[in-house]
């Protein structure tokens, strides 16, 4: 039996409550009043769906949606304005690309982490299925191409920095691992177990993230 309680009064009784979230979101970045619209959305949607046979509180519900409406809404602001920073990254190294990705961090003020992630882009979303690839380079193949390239820019910002240059070199520079080897002067066995733990770390980040792989 569903709720006498009607979805407006819902609503309107636990405003609150996504002011107590926006504030423990607000990172600073996104205006509150942006984040307070998204809650306010996922709110809404809360309050439509809610079906008290379940067992499980209103607020308990309606958190679930609060936040990953504001997580919506910071992903794709934090998207938004990074694509800005890409733009000019991108067009310095079109314009140099013989240009190392320090001075090119240096010239445009940014981090070189920034800078390396910015190559996957010069030639498009790489694949991860090549000849003779493991399970794990297939991780990507499910993702719908519209959502690829979002996901798979977060999923490398979330590896420490030598796991992510790791990456870079072999699926964007198409670099060997002996290459690699040689530009990070390490052996190919060390270089071998660092791109299997960072494709293990990227799966379990999608996976963590709600993208089935």
């Amino acid at each position: 039996m569903r709720s006498k309680i009607s979805p407006a009064t819902l609503f309107e009784e636990n405003v609150g409550l996504v002011a107590k979230i926006v504030n423990r979101m607000d990172c600073g970045f996104v205006s509150r009043d942006d984040l307070m619209q998204a809650g306010l959305m996922g709110l809404h949607k809360a309050a439509l769906n809610y079906d008290p046979d379940l067992g499980v509180k209103f607020t308990t519900f309606a958190v679930y949606h609060v936040v990953g409406a504001i997580k919506a809404e910071l992903r794709e602001n934090r998207l938004i304005r990074m694509n800005r920073k890409l733009f000019r990254i991108l067009a310095a190294l079109r314009a140099d690309p013989a240009a190392s990705p320090d001075a090119i961090a240096v010239r445009l003020d940014v981090s070189r982490e920034e800078v390396i992630i910015a190559y996957s882009y010069l030639d498009g979303v790489f694949s991860l299925n090549q000849t003779g690839a493991d399970r794990e380079r297939e991780l990507l193949d499910a993702i719908p191409a519209p959502e690829r390239r979002a996901w798979l820019e977060e999923a490398l910002s979330s590896l420490p920095a030598f796991d992510r240059e790791i990456i870079i070199l072999r699926y964007f520079k198409n670099c060997t691992q002996a290459e690699v080897a040689r530009l990070k002067n390490e052996s190919q066995s060390s270089i071998s177990r660092a791109e299997a733990r960072a494709l293990a770390k990227m799966r379990a980040y999608l996976l963590a993230s709600g993208v089935q792989v």
